[in-house]
């Protein structure tokens, strides 16, 4: 997937999403009920990325280092942000780690997911 490929779907999906009190951007329409994420398609070859993933690598223009364990964070705490001034990269363990520390429980209660 080319830099432009990426831009334009992030532009596409930024002007679809509503902004919460806290910044948040929540696309309209709803992640799958298996993940709390949202799985996008990025070009006409069926490539497929999470949405705040794709909103990460154009922010940044680079790629996530898949290979070497790392994941996006939200620093806002909402797994359907896709704001790229809320995510953050790091460590399968950080990710865990922002999790006890802020006492936030994996439920379907709090993120809708139901794939525990």
């Amino acid at each position: 997937m080319s830099a432009e490929q990426m831009t334009n779907t992030f532009n596409w999906w930024s002007e679809r999403a509503t902004t919460t009190h806290t910044g948040c951007w929540i696309p309209h329409s709803p992640a799958p009920i298996d993940s709390p994420y949202k799985l996008i398609r990025v070009n006409k070859t069926n490539k497929r990325e999470y949405l705040h993933r794709l909103a990460w690598m154009v922010a940044n223009k680079k790629r996530i280092p898949a290979r070497k364990g790392f994941v996006v964070r939200h620093t806002c705490n909402n797994p359907h942000c896709f704001n790229p001034y809320h995510l953050i990269i790091g460590t399968k363990e950080e990710n865990e780690a922002d999790k006890y520390r802020i006492n936030r429980p994996v439920t379907v209660e709090t993120t809708g997911w139901k794939g525990l």
